[in-house]
């Protein structure tokens, strides 16, 4: 697959990557615990008609807090509470894209390409094997490993296990890892990508694993996990059998370490800025009953500092915590949260 068109290409690209960094110090660090602290909306961006908001596997922020995301065959990005700005216009829709300070990774069918943002010009690409048209995926990049999660689930077939490659950046060759993973269900950091799955088809054991940049894999038999996080040197997880709780395993060792029922049934948990941020319903409006985030607890399950965003639908992967909203006209926004 190549990229038919590269919007603004060249200089105009690079200007936009080098205002595109934001600083380690740009917002404050977690503040689960801090006295007086309370969860808020920080700012809002407006990002235009997207009334079925963002799948996650189209919508990253890379290490700086930049945020990119795609629609159809368009990538965006979004640099603090600037507009957003169209970086990319691929010959076939984006079915996920990841970004490093200097290189936006998109995925389009069976192809990874990587591009540099300075240039504005692919630099490589990597092919992907499946055995049935992809159509959903997601893109991890850590250092110089590069983690795809690809399926081919549709309305009519019902859940499709996920397949999981390893690309190293440097090298054209493709690792597969596993073809038994649960889409959707991921989380990336320096020792790996951790995700879930069967143990094998045979067994039917459920399991929750760790894919080494290496080539190592190990895994844990789990119950059923709905969501991922990693959060001070722990892997946290949603059950839902037999009762909602929130697991501890060591992220090293994959060893269990705990377990903690959580009320309001939580999406999505991710990790940044404002601290364990968990979304755990839609909320149409906001009604005075509907606080949707709050601050996740691990090791007792309880969600604080819990605030209403009316639409908010998914929270954004990566340093800066931000939610994306859709109101009830399909504007969709993004919301970068404090605390």
């Amino acid at each position: 697959m190549r990229i038919n068109k590269m919007v603004a290409a060249g200089a105009v690209l690079a200007a936009v990557a080098a205002g595109g960094a934001l600083t380690a110090t740009a917002w404050a660090s977690p503040g689960a615990g801090r006295s007086g602290a309370q969860l808020r909306i920080a700012s809002k961006v407006k990002l235009g008609h997207l009334p079925e908001g963002i799948p996650q596997g189209e919508l990253t922020e890379a290490a700086g807090g930049t945020v990119f995301y795609a629609s159809n065959a368009k990538v965006y990005k979004v640099h603090g509470n600037h507009a957003p700005v169209l970086v990319l216009d691929a010959s076939s829709p984006v079915l996920a894209v990841a970004a490093s300070k200097s290189d936006l990774y998109v995925e389009t069918g069976q192809t990874v390409i990587e591009v540099d943002l300075a240039e504005g010009v692919s630099v490589r690409h990597w092919d992907l094997s499946s055995p049935q048209p992809v159509t959903q995926a997601g893109l991890f990049i850590v250092g110089h490993t590069l983690w795809s999660w690809t399926d081919w689930e549709t309305d009519s077939s019902g859940l499709e296990y996920a397949t999981v490659s390893r690309i190293s950046i440097a090298s054209a060759v493709v690792h597969k890892v596993t073809a038994l993973a649960n889409p959707d269900v991921f989380v990336a950091g320096p020792s790996g990508l951790y995700f879930t799955g069967l143990k094998s088809v045979r067994s039917g054991r459920s399991v929750v694993e760790r894919a080494e940049p290496g080539g190592g894999l190990l895994q844990q038999t789990a119950p059923y996990t709905s969501a991922l996080a990693l959060w001070r040197g722990d892997l946290l997880g949603i059950t839902g059998q037999p009762s909602r709780r929130v697991h501890r395993w060591s992220a090293t060792t994959l060893h269990a370490i705990g377990s903690a029922p959580v009320g309001g049934a939580p999406i999505v948990i991710d990790q940044g800025s404002a601290g364990l941020v968990a979304l755990r319903f839609l909320c149409a409006t906001l009604a005075a009953y509907c606080h949707p985030l709050g601050l996740l607890a691990p090791a007792t399950g309880h969600v604080s500092q819990q605030i209403g965003i009316a639409g908010a639908v998914e929270l954004v992967p990566g340093p800066r915590s931000a939610v994306i909203s859709v109101n009830s006209r399909g504007t969709a926004y993004l919301d970068w949260l404090a605390s």
